[in-house]
């Protein structure tokens, strides 16, 4: 298995390193974890203080929106709590079997060349038990957890230091040994946010699609790093020329080439998601697909894709929006493909149509790949010229 690891030189993006929170921004708060830890906490408050079991979830809610954390905030109180105790009952028990590999994320990960570092509230054991169980403890150089931000917690007195505090952020920053102004901090939590906006850190919000003021950036869900944040990824000269496009074309068109050029080791599946994902759907309909502003110049893109990879099923599931579209006909009339890519194209087309009955098509040879990527970036690169 190839590590993800990788350095990077200072001049290939804005970010020179990139912290991650873990659970439920790496893996889905779908996945059942989240509910599992609750239930351990509310059995720790039962089993060790002896609360009501009918309490224990009210009790449970009140501390964490209070102190951030039940542990917090039971030390908080008075309460004589051994961290170890409190992780083995917590995350001890939890069945990490409900955590999948996740090779989509993998691939993610091994195309970002910064330092890439884990930033969470959890006890070590539990980190690497989660890294683990998704595949990817291996494209972390340091994990930066529970035990970093509190060595020492041998009196019940001494408290406790998690995120969202900002003494927290401070020993991460220092620990990591960055600098916060060209750091990326990536977390679901909106008073992490905050506070890693506090420091000066560069801020993503997981979990939502809209930004609040507490986050730079906001992403439904990891995997949609390369649409919202491509600037991971470009080189210096690809950022200046894209910071000054000559029409809205020209970016994206200059974006795409950026991707499709810096993702070589990447498996067929995930080149895919890079290149094709960036063109948002929403913009190509407003660019392309009105009689006002047709781009032709996209087209001819879209049409060389599809002749590349037109056995490639997620390709057509990408392409499936443009059905209604007329692109073959709109080609053919306005004479900006020619019978080749127009040929390819059709051939795609004929796929959806099998793939949308239920006939399974077979995927571009691995072998075929580079050659593709070649072509497609050449392609895109002599509609800027």
């Amino acid at each position: 298995m190839d590590s993800c690891i990788h350095s990077a030189s200072a001049s290939s993006s804005p970010f020179d390193c990139i912290i991650f929170d873990l659970d439920d921004t790496l893996y889905s708060s779908k996945t059942g974890i989240g509910q599992a830890l609750k239930r351990n906490i509310d059995d720790f408050l039962v089993e060790k203080f002896g609360f009501p079991e009918s309490q224990a979830p009210t009790l449970r809610a009140e501390l964490f929106k209070t102190y951030g954390s039940s542990l917090v905030g039971l030390r908080s109180l008075g309460y004589d709590v051994d961290a170890d105790d409190y992780h083995s009952v917590v995350h001890g028990r939890l069945p990490y079997d409900l955590i999948k590999p996740d090779a989509k994320l993998r691939n993610l990960l091994q195309t970002i060349k910064q330092r890439k570092i884990i930033f969470t509230n959890s006890d070590r054991m539990h980190a690497m038990k989660a890294l683990n169980r998704l595949g990817i403890k291996d494209c972390f150089e340091q994990i930066i957890c529970f035990e970093t931000m509190n060595p020492n917690l041998s009196k019940p007195t001494i408290p406790v230091v998690l995120k969202p505090s900002l003494e927290a952020m401070k020993i991460a920053i220092d620990v990591a040994g960055v600098d916060p102004r060209s750091t990326l901090f990536l977390d679901d939590n909106v008073k992490n946010v905050a506070a890693g906006k506090a420091v000066g850190l560069r801020t993503v919000l997981i979990g939502r699609a809209i930004k609040s003021k507490e986050a730079d950036y906001a992403l439904e869900t990891i995997t949609n790093l390369v649409q919202v944040i491509p600037e991971i990824w470009f080189s210096e000269e690809d950022d200046q020329r894209i910071s000054h496009p000559k029409n809205e074309m020209d970016s994206i068109l200059s974006a795409t080439t950026a991707l499709v050029h810096g993702f070589r080791s990447v498996v067929v599946g995930l080149h895919l998601d890079l290149v094709l994902g960036f063109l948002s759907i929403a913009r190509i309909n407003t660019l392309i697909c009105t009689p006002i502003n047709p781009n032709p110049e996209l087209f001819v893109a879209l049409a060389h894709a599809v002749s590349l990879w037109s056995q490639q099923q997620q390709f057509l599931r990408f392409l499936m929006p443009f059905t209604d579209f007329r692109i073959v006909e709109y080609l053919e009339d306005h004479k900006v493909a020619d019978n080749r890519f127009i040929s390819g194209l059709k051939k795609a087309l004929e796929c959806l149509r099998q793939l949308e009955m239920g006939e399974e098509k077979g995927c571009l040879d691995d072998g075929l790949l580079e050659v593709a990527l070649d072509r497609l970036e050449n392609e895109f690169r002599h509609l800027l010229t």
